[in-house]
């Protein structure tokens, strides 16, 4: 009996080893294809106005759904290039933990007439026939100690911005209790920040044509303004209230990102928030801080 040579063995291994992982791969596909359609028909969405393909990542095991597209009417339909799913809880209806990803929103130009004119106006100089967003949402609750983690909520609009947003609610019972009991919910530690890429500018060209100037005078025009409220803040002895409007007059000389940020000594409710505080008092109970580009 002849002897089969090793470097065939070696082959016959590597074949076994990759029909193992593209089988493994179309059942894993399969199974979060099962589960997706079982979302989709839960939603009420009927399945013969969306169309999308599935994969999934082996290495970190996230879903990948692409190509969606959603019929809106018959000439009509709403496009997103890829959600990936990098983690669910799938075992509770709202689920504890999410980690998701919307990639590629195609949103027509003219759709914005429906949520803002006035900045749809502002915008329409930029010539587009659509605006591509993204979002993203990554949170987790924690049971036990009654705090729900918001890692990262962030949406941004491609060759304008982004906004992005982590935040920590406490004594909260569940995702959905955060969501709506905002009565005795506690605010903890929280970040916004804003990354400009055209934004700033294209809002401030487009008000300074309505206002007859050109936009280096409506953007001096606004620090004249910030810097009148500073010099009030300063007689006041204000000292949180000028760092804040010293920075965003920075901002708008040079807008690149602005963040906002708190860390309060322990977590505030919002009944607390909300009472007829100073403005200074309300910055240093939250212990706010500000910064620029």
């Amino acid at each position: 009996m002849s002897q089969i040579p090793i470097q065939v063995i070696r082959l016959g291994i590597v074949a076994v080893a990759v029909g193992g992982v593209i089988a493994f791969k179309t059942i894993a596909a399969n199974a979060a294809e099962e589960k997706i359609d079982k979302t989709i028909s839960s939603l009420g969405i009927p399945k013969d106005k969306i169309s999308y393909d599935v994969s999934v990542d082996l290495i970190g095991f996230s879903t990948h759904i692409e190509g969606i597209e959603m019929k809106i009417s018959d000439k009509e339909s709403f496009k997103i290039d890829e959600i990936v799913i990098n983690d669910i809880d799938t075992e509770n209806e709202v689920p504890e933990y999410l980690d998701v990803e919307i990639n590629g929103m195609h949103n027509d130009a003219n759709a914005l007439k429906m949520v803002d004119r006035s900045l749809y106006r502002a915008l329409d100089s930029l010539k587009k026939d659509e605006f591509i967003t993204n979002f993203a949402l990554n949170y987790n609750f924690d049971k036990e100690a009654k705090v729900l983690s918001l890692e990262n909520l962030s949406f941004d609009v491609e060759d304008m911005g982004a906004l992005s947003l982590t935040t920590q609610f406490h004594n909260v019972n569940s995702v959905a209790n955060a969501a709506m009991g905002f009565n005795y919910a506690k605010l903890g530690k929280s970040s916004l920040r804003y990354k400009d890429d055209s934004l700033v500018d294209t809002l401030v060209t487009y008000n300074a044509k309505r206002s007859g100037k050109d936009a280096e005078q409506f953007k001096e025009k606004i620090l004249n303004n910030l810097n009148r409220d500073i010099q009030r803040a300063e007689k006041r002895e204000q000292e949180l209230e000028v760092k804040m409007l010293t920075a965003i007059a920075e901002f708008v000389k040079d807008p690149e990102s602005i963040e906002f940020s708190m860390e309060p000594e322990e977590p505030i409710s919002f009944n607390k928030l909300s009472r007829r505080f100073t403005k200074e008092n309300t910055l240093k109970t939250l212990n706010f801080d500000i910064t620029v580009n």
